[in-house]
């Protein structure tokens, strides 16, 4: 859980820089512009949270050795990782 929240702070950054581009951009009326932001904001956010979600997998030893040294605990770290690469990706894009 604390891996899934240092990532989504990723993500809370982006929405907060979204909300006032995007603000600026309708309170100067200047929809086109707004619209732009948006669409960047989000596609910058889901790049970065597709890169996360490759990487995760990739380094999930390394992730679990953060938090314990117990092979077993280890191995189920590195089993349920793979589940949050996924989740990672829904849960960054949903609200920007």
């Amino acid at each position: 859980m604390q891996v899934n929240a240092m990532i989504f702070m990723i993500s809370l950054g982006m929405q907060f820089a979204a909300s006032g581009l995007v603000g600026g951009q309708l309170g100067a009326h200047n929809p086109k512009q707004a619209k732009k932001f948006a669409l960047f904001c989000v596609l910058l956010n889901l790049s970065i949270t597709c890169v996360l979600a490759i990487l995760i997998p990739v380094f999930s030893t390394d992730i679990a050795l953060v938090f314990t040294q117990e092979p077993p605990t280890i191995t189920l770290i590195e089993n349920t990782l793979p589940y949050l690469a996924i989740f990672v990706v829904v849960d960054g894009i949903h609200g920007v």
